[in-house]
């Protein structure tokens, strides 16, 4: 089986396929999070740390 893959052609649409992939990404994550049997408090502190956690890595590229 052959796949062809067409990648994105220009900085701004790779910034754009980019964009897609970590809002699918984010939406997988918090779709995830709904399902655990926690708190909605507890939740709301994973999702918090989960986002400095991404923060520091950030800072460090």
């Amino acid at each position: 089986m052959d796949i062809i893959v067409h990648y994105p052609n220009s900085k701004i649409n790779t910034n754009d396929l980019e964009r897609i992939v970590a809002m699918v990404h984010a939406d997988l994550i918090a779709s995830y999070i709904q399902t655990l049997p926690y708190s909605l408090d507890m939740k709301c502190a994973l999702i918090q740390s989960v986002c400095e956690e991404l923060h520091k890595k950030r800072e460090y590229k």
